[in-house]
């Protein structure tokens, strides 16, 4: 769900989870804006856990954030996401909880194209240990998305990981098919 007006918004998406991480729920909000065929946005969004694996460091809004800067020119955009989360491990009682937010500082970049009703999409996900600082893995997708219409767009999406040069990683990577409709509540 999502409001906007005179380019600010702010939502809430929610997910049923999965069997490690339990149920998500995310808060966010932004501003976005185009000059001519210059489109730009600021984001602040918050991954909310509060069953499952991360729910003693990630249970709370705000113990994991990003900030998405988005830059675009006609029909390509760039998009920067950037951990702001606490990198620190956690001490519940007399146990140090490493949750994904305080043991990883990452950093997301994608890069994506439109044509008409076609896209397509590259983004690589950079994932460092804090403790050592050093990078320990990566993950890479590729994405290309067909809208109907408004409402309705169908994607088919691969991703694959590499760890310190050792290929793509897209080499044993299973394609998925996502069907996304959106439903306008209101103008």
């Amino acid at each position: 769900l999502s409001v906007s007006a005179s380019g600010f918004f702010a939502g809430i998406w929610t997910s049923s989870g999965d069997t490690s991480a339990g149920t998500e729920y995310d808060l966010y909000a932004g501003y976005g804006g185009e000059v001519s065929d210059f489109s730009y946005g600021i984001q602040y969004v918050t991954y909310v856990y509060p069953t499952g694996g991360y729910k003693e460091t990630d249970g709370t809004p705000g113990k994991f954030a990003e900030v998405i800067l988005s830059l675009g020119y006609g029909p390509v955009s760039f998009d920067y996401h950037k951990n702001i989360s606490d990198v620190s491990d956690k001490t519940v009682g007399e146990e140090v909880i490493p949750g994904y937010s305080f043991s990883k500082d990452y950093q997301y970049y994608k890069l994506s194209f439109e044509f008409g009703a076609f896209g397509a999409a590259i983004g690589m996900h950079d994932e460092a240990d804090a403790a050592e600082a050093s990078v320990t893995g990566n993950a890479m997708h590729i994405d290309f998305s067909y809208a109907y219409n408004d409402n309705l767009t169908f994607t088919l999406s691969a991703i694959g990981s590499s760890d310190e040069g050792k290929g793509s990683g897209f080499e044993e990577a299973k394609p998925f098919f996502n069907v996304a409709y959106t439903l306008p509540l209101g103008e």
